[in-house]
């Protein structure tokens, strides 16, 4: 019987759900830093405060940072979700290695009989109960024979599955990483945006 464990603290679809979540919230927080981004440069066609301006700036500053820190969970998520998939492999795979061993020796067994056992062992029978007895178990040898190929090309599936599942979360992941830099970069460029108004002003 194919034996499929399913490891992780958290369940799948409830990380993949968090991940979206969390995408929803990035999304309008970059929506809100937009507006102020928009209201900036509204605001310097303008006569103004400067202090209108360097809020505007703080408050772009702090969207970021929240764009950072929602980018940051989606990260640890998605490492989460890396781990559990790579673990998911390993027991795939080590199920498969057990079954194809079971299958290996199945079939070495089925070599050695040679085609006409089926056939011996139905004409050796010494009576009809004898006969049906071992019709039976030669059809429960097949029916379990037929059940295992079944298993082994399921858990081939499910490596093959495991693997580009993990190569998908591993571009993300790399992308995400990239996304956290660019804002992690554009927080810094507005710190310094902020530290430099606030130099002009003394």
């Amino acid at each position: 019987m194919l034996l499929l464990v399913s490891l992780g603290a958290v369940p799948a679809h409830a990380q993949d759900k968090e991940l979206e979540r969390s995408r929803t919230r990035l999304e309008e927080i970059r929506r809100e830093r937009d507006r102020l981004q928009e209201q900036q440069r509204r605001l310097q066609g303008q006569v103004h405060e400067v202090g209108d301006e360097l809020n505007i700036i703080e408050r772009q500053r702090a969207s970021t940072g929240r764009i950072v820190g929602e980018i940051e969970r989606q990260i640890g998520g998605l490492s989460s979700q890396l781990d559990r998939s790579s673990a998911e492999l390993i027991l795939a795979q080590d199920n498969l290695a057990e079954r194809r061993a079971v299958l290996d020796r199945r079939l070495a067994e089925i070599y050695k009989r040679g085609t006409l056992y089926t056939f011996q062992a139905l004409l050796a029978a010494e009576s009809f109960g004898d006969l049906l007895a071992r019709y039976k178990y030669l059809y429960l040898t097949s029916r379990q024979d037929r059940a295992l190929v079944g298993d082994v090309e399921l858990l081939r599936n499910r490596v093959g599955g495991e693997r580009r599942r993990i190569l998908d979360v591993r571009d993300q992941l790399d992308r995400t990483r990239e996304e956290r830099e660019a804002e992690f970069a554009k927080y810094v460029d507005l710190a310094r945006a902020r530290a430099r108004r606030l130099t002009e002003l003394r």
